[in-house]
């Protein structure tokens, strides 16, 4: 399979059914062999048959015409690997992350079992049995188990740790009372630097009235006709641009 054919993320799919069967309809384009132009294409399937399939190359099916081209199989396999790559592993780790026993026991026997075939063949299909190896049969009865044992099992997960389970949280009041804390340390940040800029304030005023503190005496003088060149549209200092944000965050916290 030529390696520059566009990603499956860029392709159609639906779930059809077909004859009390469900199936899937992958509609994209294909890129021609040892050549720059695009194929379009479409395959629908089932588990077991190949509905319907068509492409716009030279050999392939309109119509009612019962012709498969290399195009078709290419459509295929690259749900295969995307499945493989991509889906089914994240799929795992993602319900791996929201599932407990608590919802398990929510189901009743029949959809209980359901849910436990239906991820051992997700894992299975996605090639991760060798996670499962060696774990205690015991612990692979239920759907809790087989994710417990899978997210321990794989190496994957270290790249995107599981979100902590919402039941050991604590209460909501414990959050809130963070974000209070947070405000607060805000507020009073904001509230020294406004603090700061007053007593700027009145001390140009006092400079400009003729008033200059005895402490600043010796630093203010000049030599004799030397001057200090200030710009009229001084650039925003950093801090200002902090207080700025923060000032934004208290906005939205009210």
């Amino acid at each position: 399979m030529d390696k520059r054919n566009p990603s499956m993320l860029k392709s159609l799919g639906a779930f059809i059914e077909y004859d009390g069967a469900v199936g899937i309809l992958i509609e994209g384009k294909i890129r021609a062999s040892m050549k720059g132009k695009l194929y379009d294409g479409a395959v629908a399937f089932t588990a077991d048959s190949l509905i319907a399939c068509s492409c716009s190359c030279k050999a392939g099916s309109e119509g009612k015409e019962r012709i498969t081209c290399v195009h078709t199989i290419v459509k295929l396999y690259m749900l295969y690997m995307f499945l493989i790559d991509c889906f089914l592993d994240h799929m795992v780790h993602e319900l791996s992350a929201e599932w407990s026993q608590q919802k398990e026991d929510a189901l009743d026997g029949g959809r209980r079992e359901k849910m436990k075939i239906a991820l051992r063949t997700i894992v299975s299909a996605a090639g991760l049995d060798e996670k499962l190896v060696g774990i205690d049969e015991s612990k692979l009865k239920s759907a809790t188990g087989i994710l417990s044992a899978f997210t321990v099992g794989t190496e994957q997960r270290k790249l995107a740790p599981t979100p902590p389970d919402p039941l050991k949280l604590g209460p909501f009041r414990t959050l809130k009372s963070e974000i209070k804390s947070q405000v607060a340390a805000a507020a009073e940040i904001v509230e020294m630097a406004e603090e700061k800029k007053r007593k700027g304030a009145q001390d140009a005023a006092r400079a400009a009235a003729g008033y200059v503190h005895p402490s600043a005496s010796e630093s203010a003088r000049q030599p004799d006709g030397g001057s200090n060149s200030t710009s009229n549209c001084p650039a925003e200092e950093p801090e200002n641009i902090q207080l700025n944000q923060l000032k934004i965050y208290l906005s939205w916290c009210q």
